[in-house]
């Protein structure tokens, strides 16, 4: 199938029920800590899954994949009120750092509950560039 995927709008976390291959035609894709650039090539096995699928930028992909993946919902491990699109994202993240903004944008909650999140899980901001936006500021990252 051919799927366009909008901007800043995450593809919920996901088990593949079959091989899944993914060819990136126009925009960028993060595959949780993977980003995607035109003409890149992404393959998972069947059984493998996907906590955190985004573009910042919009996308536009050939998806080779099985109608009956599993997409999951909220994790009985996620705190209270913590919804389960954050945990997945910031587990994903390795060495990329966002800003408020641009993770409000990303999961289309407003920052005050971005914010608590980072505040109820320790997560600190530092100055630095945001991997998203570009702009300089306080960011975030997992620990």
């Amino acid at each position: 199938m051919l799927v366009w995927l909008a901007p800043g709008v995450p593809y919920p976390p996901h088990r593949h029920a079959g091989v899944e291959e993914l060819y990136l035609l126009h925009g960028e894709l993060m595959i949780e800590d993977r980003k995607l650039y035109p003409g890149d090539y992404n393959r998972a096995e069947r059984g493998t899954g996907d906590q955190f699928v985004w573009s910042a930028t919009g996308c536009m992909c050939v998806l080779l994949t099985s109608t009956r993946d599993v997409l999951r919902g909220p994790s009985s491990n996620d705190p209270v009120g913590t919804p389960a699109h954050f945990r997945a994202f910031f587990q994903s993240l390795r060495a990329e750092a966002y800003c408020l903004d641009c993770l409000s944008r990303m999961y289309d909650d407003p920052a005050p509950t971005v914010w608590r999140y980072l505040s109820e899980n320790g997560i600190l901001g530092r100055y630095a560039e945001c991997a998203n936006c570009g702009r300089l500021g306080e960011t975030f990252r997992s620990p």
